[in-house]
């Protein structure tokens, strides 16, 4: 499916994200498929301070389609996490509050057993998480989607990403994405495709700004998608956090998209969700998890729009009952 064209520079083209083009990899799942087709999601985030976070990154892999989703939080985080959503499998990892280097090897031997990793959501600024977020970036054997304040513990490590044999997809903020470039807000405002590109360049990995658009860039910063869909009435806490559950749960779709495909399909569906949101509760106050349980009917939507195009394109004769006559 093609893609609208909105610029072409040497050695860049950027494209508009529209619904056909989401729609057209949100193939159908197989009817003989199960759980193990579609990904298992591993979540780790939360502290004493910040559970929910974690709590909504997993509720939005749940309800992206994903077909397990495990979370990991510090233990004396677990009991305020365990049975909030019956359908993840949570867990306390550690004796504390925070995670610490003491836990990475936990997390990394479990790792072992997921698709893909989402690491950030709520982990808290304390000095011994610092340790534990970069060693697990350097020890986990799977693809990382890193956000929120995994994202801070690694502004002063960023050669860790080059270090890595498998990708990484950045979820920051323009203020998180501040702190990881040193470039004002303003200055990134001023040039935000060429500020995304640079950076996604220099550091070997894939980027989704959140903004009002969000740009998508692969590492190699030739390609450049654009999504405008969303609201103002997304602007409040967590909805990241529920955003960095949808990306990962695309990216391990049975179809196997790539990196940069499973990023805009999730900013896409995220603020569709949100969308929907505002026309059956209203365009403030809505909450990241009701956006969350909005993502099934957006994504039906999208399917509806694939099968209605499939119609267009094969003979109506082709759905008519073929059976013989006399």
């Amino acid at each position: 499916m093609p893609f609208p064209v909105l610029q072409r520079t040497a050695g860049t083209v950027t494209y508009m994200v529209e619904a056909a083009d989401v729609a057209a990899r949100l193939s159908l799942r197989s009817p003989n498929g199960h759980k193990g087709m579609h990904g298992t999601v591993g979540i780790v985030g939360g502290s004493e301070s910040m559970s929910g976070a974690a709590l909504l990154a997993a509720c939005g892999a749940v309800r992206s389609g994903a077909g397990k989703v495990c979370l990991r939080v510090p233990a004396k985080v677990a009991p305020a996490c365990m049975g909030k959503y019956t359908e993840v499998m949570a867990a306390g990892v550690g004796t504390g509050g925070h995670f610490t280097e003491a836990d990475v090897q936990t997390v990394c031997e479990e790792a072992r057993n997921w698709s893909v990793l989402a690491l950030g959501p709520g982990l808290g600024r304390h000095a011994e998480t610092q340790a534990f977020v970069r060693q697990v970036l350097q020890r986990a054997a799977l693809p990382v989607v890193l956000d929120a304040d995994g994202l801070y513990h690694v502004q002063a490590a960023q050669d860790i990403f080059q270090q890595r044999a498998y990708p990484v997809i950045l979820t920051p903020h323009l203020g998180e994405f501040s702190r990881l470039t040193g470039c004002s807000v303003a200055a990134i405002q001023a040039d935000s495709v060429g500020t995304v590109q640079a950076f996604a360049r220099s550091r070997g990995v894939y980027v989704l700004l959140k903004g009002t658009p969000t740009y998508i860039v692969s590492p190699t910063g030739q390609t450049v998608y654009v999504n405008e869909t969303g609201n103002a009435g997304m602007s409040c806490g967590g909805m990241g956090d529920v955003l960095t559950g949808i990306v990962a749960a695309m990216w391990v779709r049975e179809t196997h998209p790539a990196p940069a495909e499973a990023a805009f399909m999730a900013a896409y569906l995220h603020g569709a969700a949100g969308d929907r949101c505002v026309r059956t509760i209203g365009s403030y106050g809505y909450t990241p998890e009701e956006l969350a349980k909005a993502v099934p009917q957006a994504i039906r939507e999208l399917e509806r729009q694939a099968a209605d195009r499939y119609r267009e394109m094969v003979p109506s004769s082709h759905f008519e009952d073929q059976g013989g006559g006399e």
